[in-house]
């Protein structure tokens, strides 16, 4: 009888019938360590000598197959048996186990029919001893399997015939008296097809006279409105007491005011410092950025991105920052198309007498000293 091992030691427990449960109560391996034991539990082997089916599995482990067993299979008369034991067994996919309950190898089978495992069958195994012989003859035959016997060649061609009609009888009752069984029965395979339609492709391009109505229209409509919010607010002048005096734009001298609060060359702040009033006496000629004191150099609004020319900003002592902007932001001195201009208002101011402080390439505005 094979041993087992419990865990990775290196001695042997007997296995009770149809279990992975030593006599000793320890759980154990799967595989065998027959060859590899080097000692043998004392409790399961005095528990296996008292086994009373001990001898009976002894005789079982020589019969493999259902084939081996017929094939030792030899009659004998009835009044010559002395004894008959009739045991129970799995056969799991053509491997036999040890015997077994015969309640527990039905349900076995039950469960390998149930899951769709591999084929099980169940085996009776019946002892039979004639007086006076050395050894029992084993019988051994199947009594229930988890699955039928292969299908033979003709049956196998009559059940895929079977199978074929009865799907086309399940397609025709389906469609029976059915939109779908008149209509497309009537109508066979060739459908109706329509002919292609080609999109239509409108180019449309304005006249001239067209345009000028449409100018005129937008013209004389603009007009109307003027002239009534003229009329609109000379009522309410009359009404609330005339007309005010309009506030006088402020002027700061030397310095050109477009509008009210608007400068040219710095913010409307630092019109009036003297460092930038002499920065810009020193550019004169070069182009100034009409700039008002809420102008964002690095977000400009869409009012703003029209502003183009330099910026002056005074700091600490005698020194001004001279920025150039394009699209209302400052640039850099590394930009390949306005970066240039950095180096224009530098060299104005230098050939003006100013200190000019050395620029590098991510430079965005000129450092320089007014001249005492």
């Amino acid at each position: 009888m094979d041993t087992y091992a419990h865990g990775y030691s290196n001695t042997g427990h007997y296995a009770r019938p149809g279990t992975h449960t030593s006599y000793c109560g320890r759980e154990l391996q799967h595989t065998p360590n027959t060859g590899i034991a080097v000692r043998l539990c004392k409790a399961c082997a005095k528990a296996e000598a008292a086994d009373p089916t001990t001898e009976q599995r002894a005789s079982a482990r020589s019969c493999t197959t259902a084939v081996e067993v017929a094939e030792t299979v030899e009659e004998t008369g009835t009044e010559q048996v002395a004894e008959v034991d009739t045991y129970y067994a799995l056969c799991i996919n053509g491997t036999a186990t040890s015997p077994l309950p015969k309640d527990y190898c039905e349900g076995m089978v039950e469960t390998a029919v149930e899951l769709d495992l591999v084929r099980t069958d169940m085996i009776e195994i019946i002892y039979v001893r004639a007086p006076g012989a050395a050894r029992a003859t084993t019988t051994w035959r199947v009594i229930a399997s988890s699955r039928p016997e292969e299908l033979t060649a003709e049956q196998a061609a009559e059940e895929a015939e079977a199978q074929q009609a009865a799907e086309l009888v399940s397609k025709a009752e389906a469609s029976d008296g059915t939109w779908r069984g008149e209509w497309i029965g009537e109508q066979g395979s060739s459908f109706p097809r329509e002919a292609p339609v080609e999109p239509v492709r409108v180019r449309m391009s304005p006249e001239p006279a067209a345009l000028a109505r449409i100018k005129a229209q937008a013209d004389a409509d603009r007009a109307t409105y003027r002239a009534e919010m003229d009329a609109r607010q000379a009522a309410e002048r009359a009404r609330y007491g005339g007309q005010q005096a309009a506030a006088e734009p402020r002027v700061i001298e030397g310095v050109i005011v477009e509008h009210e609060g608007t400068t040219e060359g710095s913010t409307p702040a630092d019109a009036t410092h003297p460092n930038v009033r002499a920065a810009r006496e020193a550019l004169a000629g070069l182009k100034p950025a009409h700039l008002t004191d809420h102008h964002d150099v690095n977000e400009p609004t869409e009012t703003e991105r029209g502003v183009r020319g330099y910026m002056v900003v005074p700091r600490e002592g005698n020194r001004v920052a001279v920025y150039w902007l394009e699209g209302g932001r400052i640039i850099r001195r590394d930009d390949a198309w306005h970066g240039p201009a950095l180096d224009c208002l530098a060299d104005r101011l230098h050939r003006s007498g100013w200190s000019v402080e050395k620029m590098l390439n991510s430079s965005q505005w000129v450092f320089a000293h007014r001249p005492q």
